[in-house]
């Protein structure tokens, strides 16, 4: 939050003698004053969710009906709401923001609230775009669907493709919450950032992923930062612990975000299942064990051919399993025979059968290095499934 908005809002606090909180158009908290008082239910969800409930959204909005004026709005015991004041935020006429004011007494009077109106003004800068999310998010859903027309929707998204970019995917595991809960915590983390920031940052869902267009110099930092914010948003609301973010090659045109987006899907997608260490990992700084993800971005690159014995015939998941515990434990046999629950002649046994269908040798390094690649790559190519729980490697 830029300080010259908490500033403001200090102020406003002062001049109305009570705390201030200040939203955005759709009811989401962007700044604050310090409460020392009991709160009332609503002002309270308000700061601790970071933005309304849907209930008290909808009855705001009815409430206020789109004015540009102050509008007391009375108290409403079945939202546990008391009775507020709301100073719109204008600017050229249209309505940027609100700040409110708890005024449970009726005590705020017609020449204090002409004041606050007046350096509410203040604001109206600070807040103009911040609720320009919507267009800009389907112009970059529509960007990645379409990139053919990129061209067309460039003037929505804000100068996006005027600097180097990256797309960014980003995800929540240990456990994965529902797409729309991780989607507003990414968007509130989001709103935290500085405004000048803020406005280079994009989002929209892609695909099933909460994907995030942002600036290459500096990405890997501002990408934790967000992955950080969005993590407590979280936990605020009891949902997912562990968020991790996987971002692309960094990117010239808006044609090319697409392909930006698969790259970045594939980085999140090792995340998830525990290929690379987390929370987050760009395209560029990628690890050794980055090279099935590299590997599965070319198209063109092949899969050992035994493994397609393997995986055509979903009677063969436990061989698969097996292969792939066997891999990743560099051969211990020991050490995959525990993680398997099994007895080490049961594992021996299934070791054999898997070396007959992939006509391949598991005492050859050359066979086991292909293997293994190949077992990273189809999965990382495969549709992500639900991941009931990150591994240790996910959270670093």
């Amino acid at each position: 939050m830029e300080d010259r908005v908490q500033v403001v809002v200090d102020r406003l606090t002062a001049l109305a003698g009570r705390p201030a909180v200040l939203e955005d158009v759709r009811l989401r908290l962007i700044a604050f004053s310090p409460h020392h008082e009991a709160l009332d239910a609503v002002r309270s969800a308000s700061i601790l969710s970071r933005e309304a409930s849907s209930a008290v959204r909808a009855h705001l909005t009815r409430r206020l009906g789109g004015a540009v004026e102050p509008v007391r709005v009375p108290a409403e015991p079945a939202l546990g709401m008391d009775e507020r004041v709301c100073i719109p935020v204008v600017r050229d006429s249209r309505v940027v923001g609100y700040v409110w004011f708890v005024d449970a007494g009726g005590d705020l009077d017609e020449e204090t609230v002409r004041g606050l109106v007046a350096l509410a003004r203040q604001l109206a800068e600070h807040l103009d775009g911040v609720d320009a999310g919507t267009d800009t998010r389907s112009a970059l859903r529509a960007v990645l669907e379409r990139p053919e027309e990129a061209r067309r929707w460039a003037p929505e998204l804000r100068g996006a493709g005027d600097e180097p970019f990256v797309l960014a995917a980003i995800g929540a595991v240990d456990p994965a919450p529902p797409p729309d809960r991780l989607d507003r915590a990414v968007d509130a983390a989001v709103r935290e950032l500085r405004p000048g920031v803020r406005r280079r940052v994009l989002q929209t869902e892609h695909r099933g992923r909460c994907v995030l267009l942002l600036p290459e110099e500096g990405c890997d930092a501002l990408l934790r930062d967000v992955v950080a914010r969005a993590r407590r948003a979280l936990v605020r609301i009891g949902g997912a612990v562990a968020v991790v973010a996987g971002a692309s090659r960094a990117r010239t045109e808006l044609a090319e975000s697409a392909r930006a987006a698969a790259e970045a899907s594939l980085v999140l997608r090792a995340l998830e299942l525990g290929d690379l260490p987390g929370p987050v990992q760009c395209w560029q700084r990628l690890p050794p064990a980055g090279l099935a993800v590299r590997l599965a971005a070319d198209a063109g690159s092949p899969l050992h051919p035994g493994l397609t014995a393997l995986t055509e015939d979903a009677e063969h998941a436990a061989l698969l399993e097996t292969l792939e515990v066997y891999l990743d434990t560099a051969g211990n046999v020991q050490e995959a025979a525990r993680r398997l629950n099994l007895h080490r002649t049961s594992l021996y046994h299934r070791l054999h059968r898997i070396e007959r269908l992939a006509d391949s040798d598991l005492k050859s390094g050359a066979d086991r290095l292909a293997l293994h690649l190949s077992l990273k790559v189809a999965r990382l190519r495969s549709e992500p499934e639900p991941v009931a729980a990150a591994t240790a490697a996910a959270i670093s």
